[in-house]
């Protein structure tokens, strides 16, 4: 479309030349050369309008479907990670201390009480993160329920991203890892309820 532009103002650009260098030309010639390039000046202002409205164009629906995706996943796996935290907490109270085997335990844990393992737990994260990115790179312009959709995933992908960090890199004492456990849990299912405003009937 670039090209085709650049190449209608070129087109544009030698009529003027032409008609400057025509001075001497016949006088009743003058009002054709005119009114060729007005309609050539129409047609480039037509061409960059439609350009315009093409590189504009959103379509809502398949943002919504992305970010229902997105939302599906995430929480998921927010779940799943909810529970290594919980097997955590309590591995850490019967241990005494924060043991630096304590997530590979709770890896062991979950592989054996579901279809999940730490290959799955880690490869969803890096699926998660690719859809999020995504998401938010869309331009929806001035969509006020994209924009509201938007809030919504960046809050659900940071309470996620934080609570994963929190699971995979426990530190600090038991009571101030369950306290901030259960902080995102929170913050994660209120974002989640937010999203669920905004998409399809289908997908919740």
């Amino acid at each position: 479309m670039k090209k085709s532009i650049l190449a209608i103002l070129i087109a544009a650009l030698v009529l003027t030349f032409c008609a400057c260098g025509s001075a001497t030309a016949d006088s009743a010639a003058q009002p054709d050369s005119a009114a060729q390039e007005t309609a050539k000046e129409a047609e480039v202002n037509a061409t960059i309008e439609e350009a315009t409205v093409e590189t504009d164009k959103f379509d809502l629906d398949a943002y919504k479907e992305s970010a229902s995706n997105f939302r599906s996943e995430a929480y998921a796996a927010s779940v799943i990670l909810a529970n290594m935290a919980n097997y955590e907490n309590n591995y850490w109270k019967a241990a005494g201390s924060l043991s630096d085997g304590i997530v590979a335990a709770a890896y062991k844990w979950l592989a054996q009480n579901s279809d999940e393992s730490q290959e799955t737990v880690e490869t969803d994260n890096e699926d998660i993160r690719i859809a999020y990115k995504d998401l938010i790179l869309t331009d929806f312009g001035d969509n006020a329920e994209a924009a509201e959709i938007d809030t919504g995933v960046r809050a659900l992908y940071d309470g996620y991203s934080e609570l994963y960090n929190t699971v995979l890199n426990p530190s600090g004492s038991r009571g101030h890892f369950a306290s901030n456990v259960s902080d995102l849990i929170s913050e994660i299912q209120s974002a989640n309820d937010d999203l669920l405003l905004f998409l399809p009937e289908e997908a919740q």
